[in-house]
């Protein structure tokens, strides 16, 4: 499906091109031009000219190709562009009233369109920009781990049971230091602390939780205190004094999580979904 809508704000960024190409032309002009008074300023607008002409082109390109393919964060970048544009054009106004329209009804022709259903439709809602995509074995109706019966094909190394996926050790196996022997698609971690959260944790485990996370907080505040010196003249040294010993919450808050966390990956492969 393509509805003139996303056709013709693909067209609009295809032309976005044209002003990084001009910046490329008055770039060539200003390396090219020979004036004894502008010889030390031209080749410092000649720079800045190509830097914003690579910029434009390439990001105008990369949108639109974006567009073409219905890419998931395409409405959206879309839409911030074109309102981007739109609110210079008062400002481009003042000085070039010509321009400033140009700018205002450009912009606001682009906004316009991503705002419309038909492109909700076929880009998708403003929401899937920031959606993660699902990891291996993430499929509807299935749980975080879904159990694993013995199927051909599969791997003798890999037990029947609960698993990220069709080959994926089993969720429990969380190695401290190397993932060697441990390869496979793995869940990531906001999927298993929502998947954890919803099913339940004992009410112990939230209160360490909690007092695990404010002392992480407070190990972060402490850092600026207990470091003293400049990093730029090499003398970056931890004072000794009260707020160096606070530095140690960091590594203890990580270890709580982390065996918390293994509890939580325990209960998710063990009990069913509900």
């Amino acid at each position: 499906m393509r509805s003139w809508e996303v056709r013709l704000a693909t067209a609009l960024v295809w032309l976005s091109v044209l002003p990084g190409i001009g910046c490329l032309y008055l770039a060539y002009r200003a390396f090219t031009t020979t004036d004894d008074l502008l010889m030390f300023v031209l080749p410092v607008i000649g720079s800045f000219l190509l830097g914003a002409g690579l910029f434009l082109v390439s990001a105008a390109l990369s949108l639109a190709v974006r567009l073409q393919q219905r890419h998931r964060s395409a409405r959206l970048q879309t839409a911030l562009m074109g309102g981007l544009l739109a609110a210079m054009g008062p400002f481009v106004m003042a000085a070039t009233p010509g321009l400033g329209i140009v700018f205002l009804l450009y912009g606001g022709l682009l906004l316009y369109l991503m705002t419309t259903p038909a492109a909700a439709a076929e880009l998708g809602p403003w929401r899937r920009s920031f959606e993660q995509p699902a990891p291996w074995g993430g499929t509807p109706g299935r749980g975080l781990w879904a159990p694993s019966p013995p199927t051909p094909g599969l791997h003798p190394s890999v037990p029947p049971g609960p698993v990220q996926g069709p080959w994926a050790p089993d969720p429990r196996t969380l190695p401290w230091l190397s993932w060697k022997r441990h390869s496979g698609p793995r869940a990531p971690w906001w999927q298993t602390w929502q998947a954890g959260l919803a099913q339940g944790i004992p009410l112990w485990e939230l209160v360490l939780l909690c007092l695990a996370l404010l002392s992480f907080a407070v190990g972060l505040i402490a850092i600026p205190l207990a470091m003293t010196g400049s990093h730029v003249f090499r003398t970056l040294r931890v004072e000794s004094g009260a707020a160096a010993w606070l530095l140690l919450l960091l590594p203890a808050s990580y270890a709580v999580v982390f065996w918390l966390e293994r509890r939580m990956r325990e209960r998710l492969a063990t009990r069913p979904s509900r």
